[in-house]
């Protein structure tokens, strides 16, 4: 989870708030199927210059599924200058 949260863009750090925040979102049935899911399928990622969007559908272990748009940006700023950051997780 931190590990991801390195990767978090400033505006998704204001709106997701610290890393113990975070954690509970993710606990949260909501976002849950990002944790304990059995299968992923990646699509193929969309970008357009320095922005970009991509599906991933998790299937729970309770056979359900639910697609997430991952979207990301390039960062301008150091110490993470020219990395791909994620701005949000939507359902």
């Amino acid at each position: 989870m931190k590990t991801g949260y390195n990767f978090a863009s400033p505006a998704n750090r204001r709106a997701t708030g610290p890393l113990n925040r975070l954690i509970k979102l993710v606990e949260s049935p909501r976002y849950a199927p990002m944790i304990d899911h059995v299968e992923a399928r990646i699509e193929s990622l969309e970008r357009t210059g320095n922005q970009a969007q991509q599906r991933v559908t998790l299937t729970g272990s309770d056979g359900q599924t639910v697609t997430y748009r991952f979207e990301r940006s390039v960062c301008r700023a150091e110490p993470l200058e020219e990395c791909w950051l994620t701005d949000s997780a939507l359902d």
